[in-house]
């Protein structure tokens, strides 16, 4: 009869090892899990703070690009309007040529009359050239100034340049081309209205350079922005492949802890029968 007292006795001190252990065990795995939840914590309010930082300077290049892109409007406009202003020399080009052929002082008269009226059409289009209330052109000329980044400070500006008819150094025909009374008079005023096409020519090439470096800078300010905005994300998104393989981790290991649950109880029930068939 002891040999089956000892086996009772043997499975009793096993069981209650085995509860011993598994009481140590609860308490490193509540340590660990707190030593990881703290670890955690202080990584996400780090990765947080990363990604506000990101965030808002995505925000700041996006306000650049919105600023920059209204800002080519503005060029856009005042390059329609040098381009109009082109059309309306063009024009006087062709008045001042048709007074060469005139053959009578009042044909050249009325010529000088729609000269006159055609350069006071061009003063009435370069006042109406603004955007946003910012006119390169007329008189006094504005100043085009954008922030082009997100470094406070940091500006991109437009000189604009006044160009009606008396800043393109065009004359009036009825007095300082005398009425295009003589060659001479014509030629005065054939000299200036090449001139003045020139200069719009040289202010439309200028506004549209400066408006493909603002083109490049929009783009530029977005695709950073759209950087920084993934980078943020990345930072604070769970990662769906890492979740799951957490999950199938602890899957797996919730099996096997039944898995030997079982065992440990198949064994205890083979000794069990073994003790009580040894009576």
């Amino acid at each position: 009869m002891a040999e089956p007292v000892a086996t009772v006795a043997a499975i009793q001190n096993a069981q209650f090892e085995r509860v011993t252990l598994d009481r140590a065990r609860d308490r490193a795995t509540r340590d660990l899990l707190r030593s990881e939840r703290d670890q955690r914590f202080r990584d996400d309010i780090e990765d947080q703070i990363a990604a506000d930082a990101l965030n808002a300077q995505a925000a700041a290049l996006l306000e650049a690009r919105d600023d920059t892109e209204q800002a080519i409007q503005s060029l856009e406009a005042t390059q329609a309007g040098l381009d109009a202003a082109g059309r309306l020399t063009d024009q006087l080009e062709g008045i001042a040529l048709a007074a060469q052929n005139a053959s009578t002082a009042v044909e050249r008269e009325e010529l000088a009359r729609q000269f006159d009226q055609v350069a006071s059409q061009l003063d009435n289009l370069v006042g109406d050239t603004s955007y946003q209330g910012t006119n390169l052109l007329d008189v006094p000329a504005d100043s085009l100034r954008v922030s082009t980044s997100d470094t406070p400070g940091t500006e991109f500006t437009v000189e604009g340049r006044a160009s009606d008819a008396a800043s393109l150094g065009l004359g009036s025909a009825a007095t300082d081309y005398n009425n295009f009374a003589t060659q001479a008079d014509i030629d005065a005023a054939l000299s200036a209205v090449q001139s003045a096409g020139s200069t719009l020519q040289a202010s439309a090439q200028s506004i549209g350079i400066n408006a493909s470096i603002l083109e490049v800078r929009a783009d530029f300010n977005e695709d950073l922005a759209s950087v920084a905005q993934t980078g943020a994300a990345r930072l604070t998104d769970s990662d769906p492949y890492e979740s799951g393989a957490t999950l199938q981790a602890v899957e797996v290991r919730d099996a096997l802890n039944i898995e030997s649950q079982r065992i440990a109880a198949r064994s205890q029930s083979l000794i069990v029968d073994l003790v009580s068939n040894s009576f």
